[in-house]
């Protein structure tokens, strides 16, 4: 879809084109001065209307500061206009290897504020359904975005029970409540405090949903993750090594290992999670950037360069020097296997 026209979004101005999923597009607009955030359903698919309808049922009952809050929604164009316009994500910036341009300090504070906020749906009896980094905003509030599937008692058209980000959804038979969004705040989380996702490699997006989400559950059983104290030092981002990393492991177990069932709110979760961090960790800049991965110290290439050795969660790189020495003996084979007699 090239740059709608004016009449295509009514007197919404489009600034620019944000992004595009598998519901439709999404567009920064202004009027009036008001500048907004419009998603547009493609025009053939029932199943993005669908969810846009599910997002805008849900978000026109809430009223948060870290959640967007409804202007327009026409059933029958299909689009959804709500405030605040577009901002750049936590996945936007893990994608492009830029989180650590991100004080921890802020970290943190989002972190707890979308804690609280999912504490708040779910006294509501909400469950978004889909947490990952890509729906937490970095602005200032952050917001929590994209209800597409979220889900409630009295909702009219609920979605599929594995609608979501596979990567983040616990076992297929947990149940779908609020345990759901709390195992998903939990590996969302660790990603933005440690960069890297906690259960799965890189290799794993090969295979298909249901069955990421059973390995997952059989590597968590056996301890096969990546706990911050067992991780080499070099491996973890400078201004963490110094924190409470037993404690740490402690917390990130119970929510991955009881799949969400923490016992406690999200918000008082969250809060445990930053008394294992010093306060001054979180206003120092990072020295230098995690080793080996460097700037590319992403969920995406962690599989790539590492595994992880079964039941200990210890990270093993291969060294330098045997991939050289492979290399060179393989060089050598093939000069003796193909030497005229």
């Amino acid at each position: 879809m090239s740059k709608p026209t004016r009449d295509a979004f009514g007197d919404w101005i489009v600034v620019r084109k944000v992004g595009q999923g598998a519901a439709g597009q999404v567009w920064a607009v202004r009027r009036h001065g008001t500048n907004a955030t419009l998603k547009a359903a493609f025009a053939d698919s029932d199943p993005a209307r669908r969810s846009l309808a599910r997002e805008a049922f849900v978000l026109s009952r809430l009223k948060h500061p870290n959640i967007p809050r409804v202007l327009e929604w026409n059933v029958r164009t299909g689009i959804l206009v709500m405030t605040p316009a577009p901002s750049e994500t936590y996945g936007d910036l893990l994608r492009s290897a830029r989180l650590w341009d991100i004080p921890l300090s802020k970290r943190l504070s989002d972190l707890r504020a979308i804690a609280e906020t999912l504490d708040t749906l779910h006294e509501q009896g909400i469950i978004h359904g889909d947490l990952k980094p890509a729906h937490i905003t970095t602005a200032d509030p952050p917001v929590l975005i994209d209800f597409g599937v979220a889900r409630s008692a009295d909702m009219p058209d609920p979605p599929e029970p594995d609608a979501g980000a596979a990567a983040y959804l616990p076992p297929p038979d947990i149940p779908l409540g609020p345990e759901r969004d709390n195992y998903g705040f939990a590996i969302t989380a660790y990603e933005i405090l440690f960069g890297a996702h906690p259960i799965l490699r890189a290799k794993d997006r090969q295979i298909d949903p249901l069955a990421l989400r059973k390995r997952a559950g059989e590597r968590l059983a056996s301890g096969d993750w990546r706990q911050p104290s067992r991780a080499p030092i070099r491996e973890l981002p400078p201004n963490l090594r110094a924190a409470d990393l037993v404690g740490l492991d402690d917390l990130f177990t119970t929510a991955f290992t009881q799949f969400g069932d923490i016992g406690t709110t999200l918000t008082d979760w969250m809060l445990a999670v930053t008394m294992c961090i010093p306060e001054t960790l979180e206003s120092s800049a990072p020295d230098s950037l995690p080793k080996p991965f460097g700037a590319a110290y992403t969920a995406q290439q962690v599989g790539a360069l590492y595994d992880t050795d079964a039941g200990t969660g210890r990270a093993v790189s291969i060294p330098l020097w045997l991939i050289t020495a492979l290399i060179l003996a393989s060089v050598v084979v093939i000069l003796v296997l193909t030497r005229p007699n």
